[in-house]
């Protein structure tokens, strides 16, 4: 977690600095990487934008702290240690199910944080539309793939049919020359083409 925290938490810090110089009118790339560099060197920008990051690097990673009914949840399984045996992660599958629909076109609108950076406006309403249409081609490259016979999602449920479909086909799985690779634990990009290949 600490290694890709420390590359999404710089990542983000030359992103921002990179918006701010692109935003004071410079007109060459040589004069925006300049100030970019420049920006990246001053305390007070950096003070300004590391808690940005640092919230960046937290979500990137799935770390990012859980809201009310996660924490209440959190705190009910931790005042029962019994129930930590059946569920002894909570905070990273939360952070991932809130990103994969995030990115999903017909649950994104049930998110508070997609409804904010939507009224934001700017940086983070482009980036809110960013995710859904980015999330949107995966699912619908997904669906035509999986309607060619490329890729898998559960599969039949009748028995007798699942048994059949069994023989020439794995669950959630993507097909390459004949043989057939797993992708559902690939998530958070597994759950969306999970999701669009059941749809299909």
């Amino acid at each position: 977690d600490e290694f890709f925290k420390e590359i999404n938490f710089r990542m983000e810090l030359n992103a921002q600095a990179l918006r701010q110089a692109s935003s004071e009118g410079l007109t060459t790339r040589k004069a925006i990487s300049t100030r970019t560099a420049e920006l990246l060197q001053d305390p007070d920008f950096l003070k300004r934008v590391n808690p940005l990051a640092d919230e960046f690097a937290d979500y990137q990673t799935f770390t990012k702290p859980l809201g009310e009914a996660g924490q209440a949840i959190q705190n009910w399984r931790d005042a029962h240690p019994a129930f930590k045996l059946v569920v002894p992660f909570l905070r990273t599958p939360v952070n991932i199910f809130k990103y994969v629909g995030e990115r999903t076109p017909f649950l994104n609108r049930l998110s508070t944080e997609v409804r904010t950076d939507l009224a934001a406006g700017g940086a983070r309403a482009q980036m809110a539309q960013a995710k859904v249409q980015l999330g949107g081609m995966v699912m619908a490259s997904t669906a035509v793939l999986a309607s060619s016979g490329y890729i898998t999602g559960k599969g039949p449920t009748d028995a007798n049919l699942r048994r059949e479909w069994l023989e020439s086909h794995q669950p959630y799985s993507v097909k390459i020359g004949g043989q057939w690779y797993a992708y559902i634990r690939l998530d958070p990009i597994g759950a969306t083409m999970g999701m669009a290949a059941d749809f299909a």
